[in-house]
């Protein structure tokens, strides 16, 4: 077998009860969240925000919603959060759902702090081959209620290509997540 390296850089959580310890391992990642989640309107999913938003409050972390995230997101949708993001002056963004939300809060928090648009850094967008190290990026928590997309554990997102239709897979080393905690209870 060759050599090959493996690096899992973030902290997961991952249990029953696990998302109780979110004010603990949020402590010290910014002061105002842009929580980032999907437009289901179950009721479970309203206790689950106002749950998120309690333990964020917990640890001195205020918090600004941004529920209107579809499946498959659009690159549209990434720079309506960068938007708000920037306007609440958030400095830390949580994905909190399944793979589509926890995408859209990795590719929010490198676009809220850089110039440009979502499609400027997909392929043939001019931000495309800037090199990571003159990129900057929020933290990023994410809490997965779903299984299947890894997001919560690696440095990956894909987003549909709101102007072409393509659907690139992008990564950045600095879209691991900080912190990552999985509630099973929910999946």
């Amino acid at each position: 077998m060759k050599a090959f390296e493996f690096t899992v850089p973030e902290r997961i959580v991952f249990g029953v009860g696990a998302i109780n310890k979110l004010s603990e391992k949020a402590k010290g990642l910014g002061t105002k969240a842009l929580v980032i989640t999907g437009r289901s309107q179950r009721p479970e999913k309203a206790a689950l925000v106002k749950k998120v938003t309690s333990l964020l409050a917990e640890a001195g972390i205020e918090s600004v919603i941004f529920d209107k995230v579809e499946p498959n997101p659009r690159s549209t949708t990434c720079n309506e959060a960068a938007r708000v993001c920037r306007e609440n002056n958030c400095d830390v963004t949580l994905g909190l759902g399944g793979g589509s939300p926890m995408d859209v809060a990795k590719f929010t928090a490198m676009l809220a702090v850089n110039d440009g648009r979502m499609e400027d850094y997909m392929p043939g967008g001019k931000y495309a081959s800037k090199p990571e190290s003159e990129l900057k990026c929020l933290p990023i928590i994410c809490i997965t209620t779903t299984s299947g997309t890894g997001s919560e554990a690696t440095p990956y997102a894909v987003v549909t290509n709101s102007e072409n239709g393509n659907k690139p897979g992008l990564g950045y080393d600095f879209w691991y997540p900080r912190r990552s905690i999985g509630v099973p209870e929910l999946m």
